[in-house]
């Protein structure tokens, strides 16, 4: 008790009206937690770095899938193509096979026409 009779009033409440506690920066509070500062700095730059080195490589692996992508979408391309252009030529020949058929069968009924026609004719001359 008698403590607080003999300290004057601004000491009880030190913290307050303290010069240093007024004064205090961000340059006394770097010096002062130096050492965890500089351990945390380390740790962010490992862990930049860390990150820096996954990325790289999952750029390049990246660049390289969609590069085997491209080459396989070029193949099955070309062989639709390649496919394509033998659909085209079985069709075709399929479609000129017809054709030809047509064809035969269009001289086939004239030949039977002319036939019956001159066979009609020489009817006409048989007595």
């Amino acid at each position: 008790m008698n403590y607080f009779l003999i300290q004057p009033y601004f000491k009880l409440f030190y913290p307050f009206k303290s010069v240093r506690f007024l004064n205090f920066s961000l340059f006394n509070f770097i010096f002062a937690k130096k050492k965890q500062l500089t351990f945390l700095l380390l740790a962010l730059s490992l862990l930049l770095g860390i990150i820096y080195v996954l990325e790289f490589n999952l750029v390049l692996n990246l660049g390289k899938n969609i590069a085997v992508l491209n080459m396989e979408l070029k193949k099955t391309i070309n062989d639709f193509d390649k496919n394509e252009a033998n659909y085209s030529k079985v069709y075709a020949t399929a479609i000129s096979s017809y054709l030809e058929e047509a064809k035969i069968l269009e001289r086939v009924s004239k030949i039977e026409y002319v036939e019956k026609e001159s066979l009609v004719e020489a009817a006409q001359y048989i007595p």
